[in-house]
């Protein structure tokens, strides 16, 4: 671990002594899980424009069918295709709808998204 060590005698925000560290989170941590077989799940209980998707963390169980999409009420994108090999993948985004709330479709392959939801 490069840089100098800090000894202070209270912790301050997002450290972690036994690490030697500061830890920092993004600040988006609301999470909502999709699962297999979902068409247009919506993100949040309403969904709305301006909402925030951080990342998504794919979990594929099948190869055949993986297609998983994102859709904000105007545009649709692929986030993974068929065929992709069983996994986790881990897509992050950082992107915010522009047209209405994100919704979810998927396949094989069940999801956690996260991001800033309505």
């Amino acid at each position: 671990m490069s840089g100098y060590p800090v000894n202070l005698t209270t912790l301050i925000t997002g450290e972690n002594q036994s690490l030697g560290a500061m830890e920092v989170i993004d600040g988006v941590g609301e999470y909502e899980y999709v699962s297999t077989s979902s068409a247009s799940i919506v993100l949040g209980s309403t969904g709305a424009a301006g909402d925030y998707l951080g990342k998504m963390v794919c979990i594929v169980v099948s190869s055949a069918s993986s297609l998983t999409r994102i859709h904000d009420g105007t545009t649709t994108l692929t986030v993974l295709q068929n065929g992709t090999t069983p996994g986790t993948y881990v897509v992050p985004l950082g992107i915010k709808s522009t047209s209405g709330g994100w919704s979810v479709s998927t396949g094989t392959t069940g999801v956690i998204a996260v991001g800033a939801f309505t």
